[in-house]
């Protein structure tokens, strides 16, 4: 038997550090952002408000990578849930990404 994570979500901001454009998980590219601000999200528990300033791995669907062009240096903003130990998914909603350089 697991543990279970409690319903949660976060809103992260930060820079991209680099994306892998498959994960392990089919129709996920995996993303390191690294973090530089971390709000709760009302209603919801916060999981993630320890990661400021650390590099955290986040999935987010391949054909949103493809969409917003992502790519090393772009600010991203979306709202994210720890699902499982370790596995980190955006909300498919809530997603904002900026070139690099045009923050």
């Amino acid at each position: 038997m697991g543990v279970q994570i409690v319903e949660n979500w976060s809103l992260i901001s930060g820079l991209v550090a680099y994306y892998q454009e498959q994960s392990e998980l089919r129709g996920f590219a995996k993303v390191e952002i690294m973090v530089e601000k971390v709000e709760p999200v009302e209603g919801y528990t916060d999981l993630l408000s320890k990661r400021i300033d650390t590099n955290l791995e986040v999935h987010i669907p391949q054909e949103l990578v493809r969409e917003y062009a992502l790519q090393p240096r772009a600010f991203i903003q979306c709202r994210v849930r720890l699902a499982t130990i370790g596995r980190v998914f955006v909300h498919r909603e809530h997603l904002f990404v900026l070139p690099p350089g045009e923050r």
